[in-house]
């Protein structure tokens, strides 16, 4: 099965969020081009902060999954897109550890009463960065 291509680009709110009242919706879109609609029909169960929700947390998926093929979504690919989020957010964990490292002499910290905890950052930074294995012999 050949896989159709959906809208590329960033989604965002429509000027209708936040919802305030039942009568309007809030219009997803790409750029100018209307993708859907989030609607809150209380007589159906959703409420207008539901709807709010709902189409925060569309967007936030939709953005997310950018460059992610659909059929990888499929079949699981949602690790993949976990394990990229980790990366990311493991290399800006290392530049803190790194600016704190840089940015505080070991005179200083135990002086303020932090220079174990000094040292144990200056270790899992070393640990990480150089590939040494730490004292329970696990990388």
């Amino acid at each position: 099965m050949v896989e159709q291509k959906h809208t590329p680009g960033y989604l965002r709110l429509s000027d209708a969020y936040p919802l305030v009242n039942t009568t309007s919706g809030i219009d997803l879109r790409i750029d100018k081009k209307y993708i859907a609609r989030i609607n809150a029909y209380e007589f159906y169960g959703c409420t207008i902060e539901e709807a709010n929700a709902n189409a925060e947390r569309v967007v936030a998926c939709w953005n997310f999954c950018m460059g992610t093929p659909t059929q990888d979504l499929k079949r699981g690919g949602l690790e993949r897109l976990k394990l990229k989020l980790i990366s990311s957010e493991r290399y800006e964990l290392l530049a803190a550890l790194k600016g704190i490292i840089d940015n505080t002499t070991v005179e200083f910290a135990a002086a303020n009463g932090f220079g174990e905890e000094r040292n144990k950052v200056c270790e899992v930074y070393d640990r990480i960065m150089l590939g040494t294995p730490n004292a329970g012999g696990a990388q």
